[in-house]
Protein backbone atom coordinates (compact mmCIF):
# COMPACT_ATOMS: atom_id res chain seq x y z
CA UNK A 1 0.00 0.00 0.00
CA UNK A 2 2.75 2.44 0.99
CA UNK A 3 4.67 1.49 -2.14
CA UNK A 4 1.66 2.24 -4.34
CA UNK A 5 1.10 5.53 -2.56
CA UNK A 6 4.76 6.42 -3.05
CA UNK A 7 4.54 5.66 -6.77
CA UNK A 8 1.43 7.81 -7.17
CA UNK A 9 3.08 10.66 -5.25
CA UNK A 10 6.26 10.38 -7.33
CA UNK A 11 4.25 10.56 -10.55
CA UNK A 12 2.30 13.57 -9.25
CA UNK A 13 5.49 15.43 -8.31
CA UNK A 14 7.20 14.52 -11.58
CA UNK A 15 4.26 15.67 -13.72
CA UNK A 16 3.94 18.98 -11.89
CA UNK A 17 7.67 19.66 -12.04
CA UNK A 18 7.46 19.23 -15.82
CA UNK A 19 4.27 21.32 -16.12
CA UNK A 20 4.38 23.74 -19.05
CA UNK A 21 2.76 27.20 -18.75
CA UNK A 22 2.17 27.15 -22.51
CA UNK A 23 -0.10 24.14 -22.05
CA UNK A 24 -2.27 26.16 -19.67
CA UNK A 25 -2.19 29.05 -22.12
CA UNK A 26 -3.36 26.79 -24.95
CA UNK A 27 -6.16 25.26 -22.90
CA UNK A 28 -7.37 28.75 -21.95
CA UNK A 29 -7.26 30.26 -25.44
CA UNK A 30 -8.93 27.18 -26.96
CA UNK A 31 -11.69 27.37 -24.34
CA UNK A 32 -12.22 31.08 -25.02
CA UNK A 33 -12.45 30.46 -28.76
CA UNK A 34 -14.95 27.63 -28.36
CA UNK A 35 -17.02 29.55 -25.82
CA UNK A 36 -16.45 26.96 -23.09
CA UNK A 37 -16.75 29.31 -20.10
CA UNK A 38 -16.34 26.62 -17.48
CA UNK A 39 -13.15 25.25 -19.01
CA UNK A 40 -11.73 28.76 -19.44
CA UNK A 41 -12.49 29.65 -15.80
CA UNK A 42 -10.84 26.40 -14.70
CA UNK A 43 -7.54 27.72 -16.06
CA UNK A 44 -7.62 30.82 -13.83
CA UNK A 45 -5.86 31.09 -10.49
CA UNK A 46 -3.18 33.00 -8.60
CA UNK A 47 -0.03 32.56 -6.56
CA UNK A 48 -0.97 35.15 -3.93
CA UNK A 49 -4.11 35.83 -1.90
CA UNK A 50 -5.78 37.89 -4.63
CA UNK A 51 -8.56 37.24 -7.13
CA UNK A 52 -11.31 39.17 -8.92
CA UNK A 53 -14.15 40.63 -6.88
CA UNK A 54 -17.26 38.62 -6.20
CA UNK A 55 -18.18 38.19 -9.84
CA UNK A 56 -15.39 35.61 -10.10
CA UNK A 57 -12.95 34.84 -12.89
CA UNK A 58 -15.81 34.64 -15.39
CA UNK A 59 -15.94 38.45 -15.12
CA UNK A 60 -13.12 38.57 -17.68
CA UNK A 61 -15.30 36.81 -20.27
CA UNK A 62 -18.66 38.61 -20.18
CA UNK A 63 -19.69 42.19 -21.01
CA UNK A 64 -22.16 42.47 -18.12
CA UNK A 65 -19.34 42.40 -15.55
CA UNK A 66 -18.03 45.77 -16.84
CA UNK A 67 -14.55 44.32 -16.21
CA UNK A 68 -11.85 46.03 -18.25
CA UNK A 69 -9.82 44.42 -19.79
CA UNK A 70 -12.38 41.91 -21.05
CA UNK A 71 -12.29 39.04 -23.54
CA UNK A 72 -16.03 38.89 -24.21
CA UNK A 73 -15.50 40.17 -27.76
CA UNK A 74 -13.54 37.04 -28.66
CA UNK A 75 -15.21 34.41 -26.45
CA UNK A 76 -17.12 31.95 -28.59
CA UNK A 77 -15.89 33.48 -31.84
CA UNK A 78 -13.40 32.19 -34.46
CA UNK A 79 -9.83 33.49 -34.56
CA UNK A 80 -6.33 32.22 -35.22
CA UNK A 81 -3.54 32.43 -32.69
CA UNK A 82 0.18 31.85 -32.37
CA UNK A 83 1.91 31.88 -28.99
CA UNK A 84 5.39 33.06 -28.19
CA UNK A 85 7.73 31.61 -25.57
CA UNK A 86 6.98 32.00 -21.87
CA UNK A 87 9.14 34.79 -20.39
CA UNK A 88 9.86 34.60 -16.64
CA UNK A 89 9.17 37.73 -14.60
CA UNK A 90 9.67 38.50 -10.92
CA UNK A 91 6.92 37.32 -8.59
CA UNK A 92 5.26 39.84 -6.32
CA UNK A 93 6.43 40.21 -2.72
CA UNK A 94 3.00 39.07 -1.58
CA UNK A 95 3.36 35.82 -3.52
CA UNK A 96 6.89 35.18 -2.21
CA UNK A 97 6.01 35.92 1.41
CA UNK A 98 6.59 32.91 3.68
CA UNK A 99 7.33 30.48 0.84
CA UNK A 100 9.82 27.64 1.19
CA UNK A 101 12.11 26.66 -1.73
CA UNK A 102 9.78 24.03 -3.20
CA UNK A 103 6.84 26.41 -2.84
CA UNK A 104 8.54 29.42 -4.42
CA UNK A 105 6.03 31.14 -6.73
CA UNK A 106 6.70 31.38 -10.43
CA UNK A 107 5.43 34.00 -12.88
CA UNK A 108 5.72 34.15 -16.67
CA UNK A 109 4.30 36.32 -19.44
CA UNK A 110 3.17 34.75 -22.71
CA UNK A 111 2.31 36.89 -25.73
CA UNK A 112 -0.28 35.35 -28.03
CA UNK A 113 -0.77 36.83 -31.50
CA UNK A 114 -4.50 36.92 -32.30
CA UNK A 115 -5.78 37.28 -35.85
CA UNK A 116 -9.41 37.62 -36.98
CA UNK A 117 -10.52 36.48 -40.45
CA UNK A 118 -12.60 39.07 -42.32
CA UNK A 119 -14.59 36.24 -43.94
CA UNK A 120 -15.59 34.77 -40.57
CA UNK A 121 -15.61 37.31 -37.75
CA UNK A 122 -14.06 40.64 -36.88
CA UNK A 123 -15.26 42.61 -33.83
CA UNK A 124 -16.68 46.09 -34.37
CA UNK A 125 -15.06 49.01 -32.52
CA UNK A 126 -17.75 51.38 -31.26
CA UNK A 127 -17.54 55.05 -30.25
CA UNK A 128 -17.69 55.59 -26.47
CA UNK A 129 -21.17 57.16 -26.50
CA UNK A 130 -22.60 54.38 -28.63
CA UNK A 131 -21.03 51.60 -26.55
CA UNK A 132 -22.63 52.96 -23.38
CA UNK A 133 -26.09 53.36 -24.86
CA UNK A 134 -26.02 57.12 -25.35
CA UNK A 135 -27.33 59.03 -28.34
CA UNK A 136 -24.78 60.82 -30.50
CA UNK A 137 -25.06 63.20 -33.41
CA UNK A 138 -24.09 62.27 -36.94
CA UNK A 139 -21.31 64.87 -36.72
CA UNK A 140 -19.93 63.14 -33.60
CA UNK A 141 -20.11 59.79 -35.39
CA UNK A 142 -18.24 61.19 -38.39
CA UNK A 143 -15.56 62.61 -36.06
CA UNK A 144 -15.07 59.15 -34.55
CA UNK A 145 -14.72 57.55 -37.97
CA UNK A 146 -12.01 60.06 -38.86
CA UNK A 147 -10.04 59.30 -35.68
CA UNK A 148 -11.04 56.07 -33.89
CA UNK A 149 -7.77 56.22 -31.96
CA UNK A 150 -8.76 59.31 -29.97
CA UNK A 151 -9.43 58.20 -26.38
CA UNK A 152 -9.50 54.57 -27.51
CA UNK A 153 -8.42 53.57 -23.99
CA UNK A 154 -11.83 54.47 -22.54
CA UNK A 155 -13.44 51.07 -22.03
CA UNK A 156 -11.42 49.77 -24.96
CA UNK A 157 -12.24 46.05 -24.87
CA UNK A 158 -15.85 46.68 -23.79
CA UNK A 159 -16.31 48.72 -26.98
CA UNK A 160 -15.33 45.74 -29.16
CA UNK A 161 -18.64 44.13 -30.14
CA UNK A 162 -19.84 41.17 -32.21
CA UNK A 163 -22.66 43.26 -33.73
CA UNK A 164 -25.02 46.17 -33.10
CA UNK A 165 -27.99 43.87 -32.52
CA UNK A 166 -29.90 44.54 -29.30
CA UNK A 167 -29.06 41.93 -26.68
CA UNK A 168 -25.76 40.92 -28.30
CA UNK A 169 -23.88 41.65 -25.07
CA UNK A 170 -26.30 39.96 -22.67
CA UNK A 171 -24.73 37.34 -20.43
CA UNK A 172 -24.80 33.88 -22.09
CA UNK A 173 -26.53 31.12 -20.13
CA UNK A 174 -23.39 28.97 -20.44
CA UNK A 175 -21.46 31.51 -18.35
CA UNK A 176 -23.81 31.40 -15.36
CA UNK A 177 -23.43 29.41 -12.14
CA UNK A 178 -19.65 29.00 -12.44
CA UNK A 179 -17.85 29.08 -9.10
CA UNK A 180 -14.41 30.37 -8.29
CA UNK A 181 -11.46 28.24 -9.28
CA UNK A 182 -9.12 27.01 -7.85
CA UNK A 183 -10.99 25.78 -4.77
CA UNK A 184 -8.23 26.60 -2.29
CA UNK A 185 -8.97 29.69 -0.22
CA UNK A 186 -7.75 32.95 -1.73
CA UNK A 187 -9.20 35.20 0.94
CA UNK A 188 -12.57 35.60 -0.80
CA UNK A 189 -15.93 33.91 -0.45
CA UNK A 190 -16.94 31.65 -3.34
CA UNK A 191 -19.65 32.89 -5.66
CA UNK A 192 -22.15 30.32 -4.46
CA UNK A 193 -22.02 31.69 -0.90
CA UNK A 194 -22.50 35.21 -2.20
CA UNK A 195 -25.59 34.06 -4.05
CA UNK A 196 -27.00 32.47 -0.90
CA UNK A 197 -26.48 35.68 1.08
CA UNK A 198 -27.85 38.20 -1.41
CA UNK A 199 -30.32 36.15 -3.41
CA UNK A 200 -28.60 37.45 -6.53
CA UNK A 201 -26.54 35.47 -8.97
CA UNK A 202 -23.65 37.90 -9.19
CA UNK A 203 -22.07 40.93 -7.59
CA UNK A 204 -19.62 42.29 -10.08
CA UNK A 205 -16.29 44.01 -9.93
CA UNK A 206 -17.63 47.56 -10.04
CA UNK A 207 -20.57 47.18 -7.65
CA UNK A 208 -18.93 48.93 -4.64
CA UNK A 209 -17.44 51.60 -6.92
CA UNK A 210 -20.80 52.23 -8.54
CA UNK A 211 -22.48 52.78 -5.16
CA UNK A 212 -19.76 55.22 -4.11
CA UNK A 213 -19.92 57.19 -7.38
CA UNK A 214 -23.72 57.34 -7.27
CA UNK A 215 -23.63 58.72 -3.72
CA UNK A 216 -21.13 61.45 -4.61
CA UNK A 217 -22.00 62.34 -8.23
CA UNK A 218 -25.54 61.08 -8.70
CA UNK A 219 -26.90 59.00 -11.58
CA UNK A 220 -24.97 61.03 -14.16
CA UNK A 221 -21.73 59.76 -12.67
CA UNK A 222 -22.47 56.09 -13.40
CA UNK A 223 -23.57 56.46 -17.02
CA UNK A 224 -20.26 55.17 -18.36
CA UNK A 225 -19.54 52.33 -15.95
CA UNK A 226 -21.49 49.59 -17.73
CA UNK A 227 -21.57 48.74 -21.44
CA UNK A 228 -25.03 48.89 -23.00
CA UNK A 229 -26.83 48.02 -26.20
CA UNK A 230 -25.64 50.48 -28.88
CA UNK A 231 -26.99 53.99 -28.67
CA UNK A 232 -28.51 55.67 -31.73
CA UNK A 233 -26.97 58.16 -34.17
CA UNK A 234 -29.19 61.15 -34.90
CA UNK A 235 -29.16 63.08 -38.18
CA UNK A 236 -29.59 66.84 -38.24
CA UNK A 237 -33.32 66.43 -38.97
CA UNK A 238 -33.72 64.29 -35.83
CA UNK A 239 -34.15 60.99 -37.67
CA UNK A 240 -32.02 57.99 -36.76
CA UNK A 241 -29.21 56.64 -38.88
CA UNK A 242 -29.94 53.07 -39.98
CA UNK A 243 -28.05 50.51 -37.80
CA UNK A 244 -26.94 48.53 -40.87
CA UNK A 245 -25.40 51.69 -42.32
CA UNK A 246 -23.61 52.35 -39.03
CA UNK A 247 -22.25 48.81 -38.87
CA UNK A 248 -20.93 49.00 -42.43
CA UNK A 249 -18.91 52.12 -41.60
CA UNK A 250 -17.47 51.11 -38.23
CA UNK A 251 -13.85 49.93 -38.03
CA UNK A 252 -13.21 46.32 -37.07
CA UNK A 253 -10.45 44.66 -35.08
CA UNK A 254 -8.13 42.85 -37.46
CA UNK A 255 -5.47 41.59 -35.07
CA UNK A 256 -4.04 42.15 -31.59
CA UNK A 257 -1.82 40.61 -28.96
CA UNK A 258 -3.22 38.73 -25.98
CA UNK A 259 -0.72 39.19 -23.16
CA UNK A 260 -1.16 36.52 -20.49
CA UNK A 261 0.30 36.50 -16.99
CA UNK A 262 0.57 32.82 -16.04
CA UNK A 263 1.60 31.78 -12.53
CA UNK A 264 1.89 28.92 -10.10
CA UNK A 265 2.25 28.82 -6.31
CA UNK A 266 5.25 26.49 -6.40
CA UNK A 267 7.06 23.82 -8.38
CA UNK A 268 4.59 21.18 -7.14
CA UNK A 269 1.57 23.14 -8.41
CA UNK A 270 -0.04 23.51 -11.80
CA UNK A 271 0.18 26.72 -13.84
CA UNK A 272 -2.85 29.02 -13.91
CA UNK A 273 -3.87 32.21 -15.72
CA UNK A 274 -3.63 35.17 -13.35
CA UNK A 275 -4.28 38.16 -15.61
CA UNK A 276 -4.86 39.00 -19.26
CA UNK A 277 -4.53 42.16 -21.35
CA UNK A 278 -5.03 43.16 -24.97
CA UNK A 279 -2.11 45.02 -26.53
CA UNK A 280 -1.08 46.25 -29.99
CA UNK A 281 -4.56 46.32 -31.57
CA UNK A 282 -4.87 46.95 -35.30
CA UNK A 283 -8.17 48.03 -36.83
CA UNK A 284 -9.35 47.78 -40.40
CA UNK A 285 -11.45 50.73 -41.56
CA UNK A 286 -14.46 50.49 -43.86
CA UNK A 287 -12.28 51.40 -46.86
CA UNK A 288 -9.85 48.57 -46.10
CA UNK A 289 -7.08 50.63 -44.51
CA UNK A 290 -5.18 49.34 -41.47
CA UNK A 291 -5.06 51.57 -38.41
CA UNK A 292 -2.61 50.83 -35.57
CA UNK A 293 -4.09 52.16 -32.32
CA UNK A 294 -1.73 54.09 -30.06
CA UNK A 295 -4.18 55.29 -27.41
CA UNK A 296 -5.69 51.97 -26.34
CA UNK A 297 -3.44 51.74 -23.28
CA UNK A 298 -5.08 51.93 -19.84
CA UNK A 299 -4.11 54.89 -17.70
CA UNK A 300 -2.87 52.86 -14.76
CA UNK A 301 -0.11 50.46 -13.76
CA UNK A 302 -0.85 46.93 -12.60
CA UNK A 303 1.68 46.07 -9.88
CA UNK A 304 4.99 45.06 -11.49
CA UNK A 305 3.30 43.58 -14.53
CA UNK A 306 2.45 46.39 -16.92
CA UNK A 307 0.58 45.44 -20.12
CA UNK A 308 2.18 48.49 -21.80
CA UNK A 309 5.72 47.05 -21.50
Amino acid sequence: MFLALGIVLAIFVSENLKADPNKTMGAFVDAVRSGDYRKAVNQFGGNACRCPAKGGWVSYLIYSSSQEPNLAFMTGHPFEYKAGAAKPIESSEEAKKGSVPWEAPQDVVIDVAIKFDSNKYRPLFLPVFMAYGKEMSEAEFEAFLKDPDAEAWKGFTLRLRPSLVKGAIERPEASKGIKYNPTESLGREPESKDKAKTGKEENYVYAPMEDMIRETLGEEGVLYLHPRDPGTVLKEDGSKLDPSSIEERLPRLSRCNLRMHVVRRGQLKQWTVYHVAITDPVLETADGQELVLDNYRPRYDNDKWNPRD
